[in-house]
């Protein structure tokens, strides 16, 4: 802060300017900084090492934990809980059978992790409703926060009155077991994308054995029935599910009429050119054997019963990766920390959820090519949305300004009285 002293060389009155106002005893600039830097998603260390390289005068780390903990913290929880009431109250308010989405997120790309967060979305409104954050020693190892995070929604979800239909969630087995025991009347099923990621991984590594090296051209083919299976189905209809997907056997070898009574042919037109020309499997080969075992696996088809075909849980895995820049898992934060960034991405992420297409002048929607790394040189097409807008994080920075708003309108109010009062004294 830069403070300059006045005094007159005639009266001797003296003052002051200061070129930042205070919040409490702290100066206002420095509170920017921190929210700042939090709010943005940034790591505290890089930002201020940063102004150091560049010679301006800033915080220290030790102020900046100092600030978080004092006003930033408790602004985020408190915007975050009005937020959550009012989307639990519009909820309420339509009256029908809510579809929830449930997923769980580790702070460590390994087994070594110190934070899980378990964040449900209701799938229609595309809202996350409430996200728990469990530190693993509050359970016996890190494998059991994801079941944790469930019991507290759920017990969060049971409160509020909230009815819940469906529930989509992934394949784990601790979660599937406390669900069928303390909640049986929900239906549940399973996201389709991780059931294929799985199968995508046993196939890539099938590809890799003996006599096996022709998979690797079918597997895309392979995954995209996956999704077709569930897609093309009615719900309710878990039969035609399983015989759909095991034509693949079938079809494979190039038969395409089959003997189950629920898909009795492929659904696919004659096939012409490139597909025509891919290379057949002969029956009863090693590659033709283990792709059998893989595709007939008790627990595969089983689950497969339970596939979602209406909704899934993409909306999830994209805000665990948006959860990635507030919260990267390079870093260690504190509880309150994880905590706070949590809930920034949280409040980000269902303020943005709805975003429109781009569109050119002319009004056609705008499409992008991109090469993600997951897809090893593929491309995919993603729709260009429009920009993003951070209302929730200016509501949190703004509620820790608010004592310094306040004293300043004072202060205006004041100045403008006495000037009301002294042209009238003239």
């Amino acid at each position: 802060m830069l403070l300059v002293h006045f005094q007159c060389g005639v009266c001797s009155l003296t003052t002051e300017w200061k070129s930042q106002p205070y919040i409490g005893k702290s100066l206002a600039g420095n509170i920017i900084l921190s929210a700042g830097i939090l709010m943005s998603g940034a790591v505290p260390s890089k930002v201020l090492k940063v102004l150091h390289h560049m010679r301006v005068a800033g915080i220290s780390s030790r102020t900046f934990s100092r600030h978080q903990n004092m006003m930033l913290f408790p602004a985020i929880k408190h915007v975050w809980l009005e937020n959550r009431k009012w989307l639990v109250a519009s909820l309420q308010a339509q009256r029908r059978g809510l579809m929830f989405g449930g997923d769980g997120r580790c702070d460590s790309p390994g087994h070594s992790a110190k934070f899980g967060s378990y964040a449900i979305v209701e799938l229609v409104a595309k809202v996350i409703i409430d996200v728990e954050l469990v530190q693993c020693n509050e359970v016996p190892s890190s494998c059991h926060m994801e079941k944790e995070g469930l019991k507290r929604v759920m017990a969060f979800l049971s409160k509020e009155g909230l009815s819940i239909d469906t529930m989509v969630m992934d394949r784990h087995v601790q979660v599937r077991k406390w669900m069928k025991e303390n909640a049986p009347e929900v239906k549940r099923h399973f996201d389709v994308w991780h059931i294929a990621k799985g199968v995508k991984k046993k196939l890539l590594s099938l590809s890799k054995e003996k006599e096996c090296h022709g998979i690797v051209q079918w597997m895309a083919s392979i995954i995209n029935h996956l999704y077709w299976c569930t897609s093309s189905t009615p719900p309710g209809q878990p039969d035609t599910i399983t015989a759909k997907w095991t034509s693949i056997l079938n079809h494979l070898v190039n038969i395409h009429v089959h003997d189950n009574p629920h898909f009795p042919s492929c659904a696919h037109a004659p096939l012409v050119g490139r597909e025509a020309r891919k290379q057949w499997f002969h029956p009863c080969t090693p590659a033709m054997v283990k792709l059998e075992k893989l595709v007939r696996s008790p627990a595969l088809l089983r689950d497969m019963r339970q596939l979602s075909g209406q909704e899934q849980t993409s909306s999830l895995e994209a805000f665990h990766s948006l959860l990635n820049h507030f919260a990267p898992k390079m870093y260690s934060f504190s509880y309150h920390g994880q905590l706070s960034r949590t809930l920034l991405a949280v409040m980000h992420f269902t303020e943005n959820a709805g975003r429109e297409q781009q569109r050119t002048a002319a009004g056609q929607a705008r499409y992008a090519i991109n090469f993600p790394k997951w897809k090893k040189g593929e491309y995919s097409v993603k729709k260009i949305l429009k920009d993003p807008t951070y209302l929730s994080i200016y509501n949190s920075s703004n509620l820790c300004f608010r004592p310094a708003k306040d004293e300043a309108v004072a202060l205006l109010q004041s100045r403008f009285a006495a000037s009301n009062s002294s042209a009238v004294d003239v």
